[in-house]
């Protein structure tokens, strides 16, 4: 199978390039070039004037034909890995706890980003969900001892910062591998990999509906107050309510100085110039819209400050292309990451322009809060788009142009974002559960999903029965009163539209014992039990 995808590959690419080769000659052939006039008496068109940096527009002008051609090429593929393995589960006993709002750090990584993990999750107090990417030739149990003696480390030193036990510290990490040589890091299927693993977590927990996620990469650590302050009741009303998307402003630190755990010591750097703005100086769109001086004025008092203050400061700043800051955002209403995006450039860019379309382009800065990295050397993803003048590294940096162009025109068409069959899956599971405890109101429905939640995973006639009530549900809501509620009258007959639903059940009828009561949903033609419709 893997000879037969490279040569797939082959096919593609020697496709691609014939339709590049001619574009190219077809551009040169209608190319024209104005002629001026004969001032001298001489034959007209004889003297022709060219236009300045002609060789600069043509090249421009042959790099936008490649760039349109590979974004409507099907040259984009997902990754190919492994399943994901839960290494290390949620913390059981917190289960029977329902806090009234949370938030999950989200993240991921490869195994030689360990150490980093460790000392992001070492500053963090609450959740956290992980993703970890391993090599096709890596050795998986060696990787899992790693990664617990990582989150182990990274639980004592929490521990010990804190002076007590912790109960809201809690780590989940998910392990992936690579099942083919050399393939780039699925970052974006990592993130939602550990971004759905956050979600269905709180959704076991009950508090989906007033939960966050904190969207972080791996190398960043947080401020000391961070946790306590996402957790306020502003930040509930904030991010909730208002849905808003919260920036903790990210900065980078200069190599050989220490990580600053309060705005007090970060100001002092970024004063000094020992600590910036991340990235500011060649990817200057990435988080410059944050505004780090107005960050500094309004974080400046706030050192000893509550969150509550925190919070009386925020600002709003509006939307570049670009802009790819570290945001907090209700879990119901993240966007998921582009699966196609793989190794270094624009995965984020690609993720944070659909975070945009949902808010109206506009993202809440909170003062008195940050994250900071410390300067690294370039990774080998980086190299292999940027680091080299060869043909096929320039090949690489013409197919992620393509790739974010084709992006961005589903995003203005309002597609779905592109992800692997598994992820869909998973997520719509999910999601249709989102949706159906948020329409059915009435105590009797309801207690049919409590029953049947959460949804054991790879469970088909669960799924169906999501289908069967979303279905449901679409097509009622119109006769709905308000607040979402449905009268259902006995005997009556709901008919069934959706493909998937119709080859298990052409349709379904409510029956109750008394007129007026809530009825339950029952096969007509028997196939399933009733029991499994009550």
């Amino acid at each position: 199978p893997f000879t037969r995808r490279i040569r797939k590959k082959k096919r593609e690419m020697v496709k691609v390039r014939k339709a590049l080769a001619t574009c190219s000659f077809s551009g040169y052939r209608h190319f024209i070039f104005p002629i001026s006039p004969d001032l001298n008496g001489k034959a007209e068109g004889a003297s022709h004037n060219w236009p300045d940096k002609v060789q600069e527009t043509w090249n421009a002008l042959v790099q936008e034909t490649k760039i349109d051609v590979i974004a409507s090429s099907d040259l984009f593929s997902f990754p190919e890995v492994s399943i994901p393995e839960e290494v290390i589960g949620w913390n059981q006993d917190l289960l029977s706890s329902s806090p009234s709002f949370m938030v999950t750090l989200v993240t991921q990584c490869s195994l030689d980003r360990l150490k980093n993990l460790e000392e992001l999750l070492a500053r963090w107090k609450g959740s956290a969900s992980v993703a970890v990417f391993i090599g096709d030739d890596d050795d998986k149990e060696n990787a899992k001892a790693l990664i617990s003696g990582c989150i182990g480390r990274a639980h004592q030193r929490a521990q010990k910062a804190n002076g007590e036990e912790n109960t809201q510290w809690d780590v989940a990490v998910n392990l992936m591998q690579s099942i083919v040589p050399d393939s780039p890091y699925p970052i974006n299927l990592l993130r939602n990999v550990a971004l759905l693993a956050a979600k269905e977590h709180q959704r076991n927990l009950g508090v989906i509906d007033h939960a966050a996620v904190f969207l972080v990469d791996v190398d960043f650590r947080p401020s000391n107050n961070l946790h306590e302050t996402l957790l306020s009741v502003n930040a509930a009303d904030k991010i909730i309510q208002q849905k808003k998307a919260v920036v903790c402003p990210a900065f980078e630190t200069k190599a050989g100085t220490d990580s600053p755990k309060r705005v007090s010591e970060l100001i002092s750097l970024f004063e000094t110039a020992e600590a910036d703005g991340f990235h500011v100086s060649h990817f200057p769109q990435g988080h410059s819209p944050t505004d780090f001086a107005e960050f500094t004025l309004r974080s400046r008092h706030l050192d000893e400050g509550s969150a509550i203050d925190c919070w009386k400061m925020t600002y709003e700043v509006r939307y570049i292309e670009g802009f790819e800051p570290y945001i907090v955002m209700a879990t119901n209403y993240v966007p998921l990451y582009d699966e196609r995006f793989q190794g270094y450039g624009l995965n984020k860019v690609s993720h944070l322009a659909s975070v945009a379309k949902k808010t109206g382009g506009t993202f809440t800065v909170l003062p008195g809060v940050f994250v900071s990295a410390p300067e690294h050397q370039k990774s080998g993803s980086w190299s292999s788009i940027y680091g080299s003048s060869s043909i096929d590294a320039k090949f690489n940096r013409l197919c992620l142009k393509g790739l974010y162009r084709n992006f961005c025109a589903r995003l203005q068409d309002e597609k779905e974002v592109m992800v692997s069959a598994s992820t869909r899956c998973w997520n719509n599971k999910l999601t249709r559960l989102v949706n159906i405890d948020s329409l059915i109101v009435r105590p009797g429905l309801t207690s049919i999903l409590d029953s049947v939640s959460p949804l054991p995973k790879g469970n088909d006639f669960m799924s169906l029965y999501v289908c069967l009530l979303q279905e449901i549900i679409t097509q009622h809501m119109a006769k709905g009163e308000e607040g979402g509620m449905v009268n259902f009258q006995k005997g009556q007959h709901l008919n069934l539209k959706s493909t998937n639903v119709m080859e298990k059940l052409s349709s379904c009828v409510v029956e109750s014992e008394n007129e007026g009561e809530e009825g339950r949903l029952v096969p007509d033609n028997s196939r399933y039990p009733d029991q499994l419709f009550s």
